[in-house]
């Protein structure tokens, strides 16, 4: 296959969300194994869109948060390629994804979509391993800045 016809990869994720976390790894040793014969174009939707009815509606009024935290540290488990910090759900709960999602596209609009994957990867490990919360758009700001 020529570089100049790749294939095209539409992938779509939503930046709290821990199987796209788990997928990351994969999805750079897809990228780093076949180069420009393959174009990744990301996008976001919103599964965590509204965190605060979300998570307590699924998972418990109660101890939703905790349940739900529990699942994402069990779900990591056998991908020793990615880390959780025990934080994230219990003690780091971001209300929203659309703002990391908004600030994601316009990266994309104005540096390109490997900008953007770039600044995504770096909200995702702010959240999953840091515990920052990237639902805050000042926390979001400081990423890309540092992008």
């Amino acid at each position: 296959m020529e570089a100049d016809n790749p294939i095209t990869i539409d992938y779509f994720s939503d930046v709290l969300c821990v199987w796209a976390w788990i997928a990351q790894p994969r999805l750079e040793k897809l990228q780093l194994d076949w180069g420009e014969k393959i174009q990744i174009n990301h996008r976001y939707l919103e599964v965590f869109g509204d965190t605060a009815n979300k998570i307590p509606s699924n998972w418990g009024m109660e101890d939703g948060y905790q349940k739900f935290r529990d699942h994402v540290v069990d779900s990591a488990k056998p991908h020793d390629e990615v880390e959780i910090n025990t934080d994230i759900w219990s003690v780091t709960r971001p209300a929203t994804s659309m703002n990391a999602h908004l600030v994601l596209r316009a990266i994309g609009e104005i540096a390109g979509d490997d900008a953007m994957a770039t600044v995504a990867q770096m909200i995702r490990e702010a959240f999953f391993v840091e515990a920052r919360d990237v639902g805050d758009i000042d926390v979001l700001m400081d990423i890309a800045q540092a992008a």
